[in-house]
């Protein structure tokens, strides 16, 4: 019989620090009266509800901010792997089953919120090169459309976004 090896549980970090792209992490919500709790399976990112000008924030798989009113993170932690890693397991946040239980979308209406993130992520890079603004456009372009789709449900329409998006690379 093995014996398995017990990782330490990885450090903590202060919230300034914490990523604002698409990466997955947990953060800690201090108590007032209480010792604080853990928020789980959140990245930063603009909400898919978002208008134009509602600042981006921490969202939760569904794109949707994931803090209430008065909820202020002090540190953030990478997302532990499930034990089992291409295992089925319910995901943390939302109930949902999905392989390992992290980036596996169950449903177009939480795939094509998560697309559009990883897009999003790549227009400041486009923005950034001198011949890049085109691309850049295409893209924003593309997030309208699917945006509107998403609030119409209309189904459709989803899938063509979703297409579409997953064309997009850096």
């Amino acid at each position: 019989m093995t014996q398995k090896k017990h990782r330490a549980p990885p450090p903590w970090g202060d919230i300034e620090d914490a990523p604002k792209d698409a990466t997955v992490v947990d953060l800690w919500i201090p108590g007032d009266d209480s010792p604080g709790y853990r928020r789980v399976d959140l990245h930063w990112g603009m909400p898919v509800d978002s208008s134009r000008d509602e600042e981006a924030g921490w969202l939760n798989d569904m794109e949707q901010l994931a803090l209430e009113e008065g909820e202020y993170p002090s540190m953030w932690v990478h997302a532990p792997p499930d034990p089992e890693a291409g295992v089925p397991a319910m995901n943390r946040s939302t109930g949902s089953e999905g392989v390992g239980g992290r980036h596996k979308a169950d449903s177009l209406a939480a795939a094509l919120p998560r697309e559009m993130t990883r897009v999003r992520g790549l227009i400041p890079l486009f923005d950034a090169i001198p011949t890049g603004f085109f691309a850049a456009g295409m893209m924003r372009q593309s997030l309208g459309a699917a945006q509107h789709a998403l609030a119409e449900g209309n189904v459709i329409a989803m899938l063509r976004s979703y297409e579409d998006l997953k064309g997009y690379s850096a």
